[in-house]
């Protein structure tokens, strides 16, 4: 049977109190700093290191993925430069580790909007992994994913969705002007994630009740209504059953119309159930990366 672990520490204490009262102190203060648990060490990164890493990332290499991410903001600039790079997986993967990286790398925002304006088809991936990049940057990278509530791809949209509620409160204010955009899309889509966001967007309850009001889209409004039932509040909760009456009787008097496509709320069920049908037979290289397959599940599975 192993002896308990505290019996090592009581031998040096009482090797201590042989010593003599005097040091008695410094000597336990020695002991107790040996056995606290030593903090993990600031890696220090190399430009040669950093260059070699970058180098295999388009061999699929993990532990270059793993390395570049732990150098931190050290390894910003280098991953910068790969965004313009001509092989996708390597930019993908770049994208990928920045988003790792999160609030160190905030000074890469710039150029993730720039990938993001870039909306032909053959830019869905890369787009798609932008949005999750930046929902771990935080505050900085709200504006960025706000427009990208307005892609054309549904997928990008639900991404950009799903970073907003990760970033939370600090997206609140964004999210509260986004209620009052053009674009029916966008309103319905914030009005969402502040359900998401829960308790923490309780300051947004009277923009939301305003839209579930007075919005001339069906969407929106509806959004409201499930959003509210998700702020987990009585007074939420009361706003959501009176918007629900007032919705009927617009409805009836047709005060309010469909703005959206009717498969809108339902294309990601939709995806969900056609991905075997777009799996590749030979996943590229950025597929060996978990993370990269965990964002484009349908594209490595």
């Amino acid at each position: 049977m192993q002896p308990p672990q505290y019996l090592p520490k009581m031998g040096l204490i009482l090797l201590a109190l042989t010593i003599g009262v005097g040091s008695c102190n410094e000597t336990l203060d020695k002991v107790f700093a040996q056995t606290k648990p030593a903090s993990p060490a600031t890696v220090q990164c190399t430009e040669a290191q950093i260059k070699t890493s970058i180098s295999r990332l388009g061999e699929g290499d993990t532990a270059a993925f793993d390395f570049l991410v732990s150098c931190n903001s050290q390894a910003v600039p280098a991953l910068m430069k790969l965004l313009k790079h001509q092989d996708e997986n390597v930019r993908i993967v770049a994208i990928a580790i920045l988003g790792e990286i999160g609030k160190g790398a905030t000074e890469a925002i710039p150029l993730l909007e720039e990938v993001l304006k870039d909306r032909r088809e053959e830019n869905e991936n890369i787009r798609i992994v932008v949005v999750d990049a930046l929902g771990k940057m935080g505050k900085a990278a709200v504006p960025a994913l706000i427009a990208a509530l307005e892609d054309e791809d549904w997928d990008v949209r639900d991404h950009a969705r799903e970073s907003l509620a990760q970033i939370g409160k600090p997206a609140v204010p964004a999210l509260i002007i986004a209620l009052r955009d053009r674009n029916a899309g966008v309103r319905y889509l914030a009005a969402l994630v502040l359900g998401e966001i829960g308790q923490e967007a309780n300051n947004a309850l009277s923009n939301l009740v305003s839209v579930g009001r007075n919005d001339p889209c069906i969407e929106p409004r509806m959004a409201v209504i499930e959003s509210l039932n998700q702020i987990t509040s009585n007074q939420a909760n009361s706003l959501s059953s009176q918007l629900v009456e007032i919705l009927k009787t617009d409805r009836d008097e047709d005060q309010v119309q469909r703005c959206l496509p009717q498969d809108f709320q339902t294309e990601v069920s939709a995806l969900a159930e056609g991905v075997s049908s777009e799996r590749e037979t030979n996943p590229p290289v950025m597929c060996r990366y978990p993370l990269v397959r965990a964002i484009l599940r349908w594209k490595c599975s």
